[in-house]
């Protein structure tokens, strides 16, 4: 299914991917660009970072989803999913310690170390993975640090093709099960991988703030919070930092 295209250097992968769908849109489907070294990434609500080479996997895949537009909100939970799936493959260790956050990231209990972020273009979606192999910065916020794949392996050198391959590999079967089966089961998968149901959480979106608890994720991937005064709430973009305490 998979075309990939390796360059040492790029703005970002996903503006490979973008210039790969304006210049040849038929052919674009399964088009994927892995860079070693990124001048102008960006995240969610739009964040910019730059990378030096080495120090993370930077991949993007395009695809042209059989599924209504409605329902592709799904696949950043069938790409984190797939991402997991690859890094506990690899490194089966890692599995008492890593799990999902909403709606996108690979965690520890104290540390980020990788995030999905989808961008439709037309009828092909761009699925960018950012994953922090090594020198992952010591970032203090409310939420979690920033770390990396070889700290929490104990310094050990994180095969960072391997992991592409393996994360490719995952995100077809997910991404077919998507297109046959629908959402639900895709966010049934990655709920027994998150942590997140029960606890304490403080989200912040771009016109209000809410206190709650978790109370899992519906079948269109939006977070269900309960705030303290009993009412319930569809979150379905923001900034989720889980707190302390537990119910």
């Amino acid at each position: 299914m998979w075309q990939i295209t390796e360059r040492d250097v790029a703005s970002s992968s996903s503006d490979l991917a973008f210039e790969r769908i304006e210049a040849d849109s038929l052919s674009a489907h399964g088009a994927v660009y892995i860079v070693a070294e990124q001048t102008k990434g960006r995240g969610r609500l739009g964040r910019n970072w730059t990378s030096q080479k080495g120090d993370g996997l930077y991949l993007s895949a395009i695809i042209k989803p059989e599924r209504p537009v409605a329902d592709w909100p799904v696949l950043s939970f069938a790409a984190s999913l797939s991402l997991y799936q690859a890094v506990t493959t690899l490194y089966p260790e890692l599995v008492p310690e890593l799990h999902l956050k909403w709606p996108n990231d690979l965690v520890t209990d104290t540390h980020k170390l990788a995030g999905i972020l989808l961008e439709a273009r037309g009828q092909h979606l761009v699925i960018g993975c950012g994953v922090n192999l090594k020198n992952a910065p010591d970032i203090e916020n409310k939420g979690l640090k920033a770390g990396d794949l070889s700290r929490t392996l104990g310094g050990r050198t994180v095969d960072r093709l391997a992991l592409a391959y393996g994360f490719l590999d995952a995100l077809s079967v997910q991404v077919a099960s998507f297109e046959a089966e629908g959402t639900a089961l895709i966010i049934d998968r990655w709920a027994k991988h998150s942590k997140m149901t029960g606890k304490a959480v403080s989200i912040s979106t771009r016109n209000t703030h809410i206190d709650g608890h978790c109370e899992g994720v519906d079948e269109h991937g939006s977070l269900r919070v309960t705030d303290a005064a009993g009412r319930h709430h569809l979150i379905t973009t923001g900034d989720v930092y889980i707190m302390a305490d537990e119910r």
